[in-house]
């Protein structure tokens, strides 16, 4: 994961419309985000959806993000919120006890996981360049 001091110039590099930076930022959390749908139970093909849907969410509101140092969380809300969508709409009969979480519940309960969905993104990571590094 990208240290704050990192990751406020990819932002603004980003939102300057650096195609790299973009990449860079996308590469860098594309673990934390496809865990939010697969740890929902959602099939891969249905987690690639909900990890374009949060990213175009991104790049749509990159620069009303006020505080840079909380991207993964809104990474991790944007993504649940898409992967509860995206389950309403394809799995409506499924769904029918999902409204029973109220708002505040289905924040507090993200406010906990997100912390354990960001270590999983990081020993995810620290596995991808690992495996890079032998393949050099």
């Amino acid at each position: 994961m990208l240290s704050s001091n990192e990751l406020e110039p990819l932002v603004r590099k980003c939102i300057a419309g650096d195609g790299k930076a973009w990449s860079d930022l996308v590469d860098r959390f594309q673990s934390l985000v496809y865990s939010v749908p697969r740890r929902m139970g959602l099939t891969e093909d249905d987690a690639a959806d909900v990890f374009q849907a949060t990213f175009l969410a991104l790049y749509r509101n990159l620069d009303r993000i006020e505080a840079i140092a909380t991207l993964p969380k809104w990474l991790t809300v944007t993504a649940t919120r898409e992967s509860y969508r995206h389950i309403n709409s394809r799995y409506a009969k499924s769904t029918a006890n999902l409204g029973e979480t109220d708002l505040d519940t289905f924040l507090a309960d993200e406010d906990h996981s997100v912390e354990e969905q960001l270590v999983l993104a990081a020993t995810g990571e620290a596995l991808r360049l690992g495996l890079e590094n032998l393949q050099a």
